[in-house]
């Protein structure tokens, strides 16, 4: 399973509300095609089902199989305690600066560039 795949599963998982391709491409800011791709391995393996949104049966939303679903708790226990591992190593200072890196990055570089317009000015500058 891959990393996105797992995210996917992830989100199914913990979403207050019902979850289509189309709101998880727009989550994960790619093409609905690159979302398919990933919901048809987990479909191919037994982990998610599609079913129709009866007020719109071209609508379909996605949801965790009893496979689906042990596998995502598994995994998270998985990802858990692979953080605290993180946290031993680094030290809860040193692994918050990263966290803190990451975020800053997010919003002043993804975020703001999300066309790619702000690194092609620094570029010809």
């Amino acid at each position: 399973m891959s990393f996105d795949q797992w995210l996917i599963l992830t989100e199914i998982a913990q979403a207050e509300t019902l979850l289509s391709v189309m709101d998880l491409a727009d989550m994960h800011r790619v093409t609905r095609s690159a979302i398919s791709r990933q919901v048809a391995g987990l479909l191919k393996q037994d982990y998610v089902y599609e079913e129709d949104d009866m007020a719109d049966r071209r609508h379909k939303t996605l949801h965790l199989t009893p496979k689906g679903s042990e596998v995502e708790t598994k995994l998270w226990d998985v990802a858990q305690d692979r953080f605290k591992g993180w946290l031993d190593v680094f030290g809860r200072g040193k692994f918050q600066e990263t966290l803190d890196f990451i975020r800053d990055f997010e919003e002043k570089i993804v975020q703001r560039d999300r066309w790619g317009s702000r690194i092609k000015k620094s570029h010809e500058g």
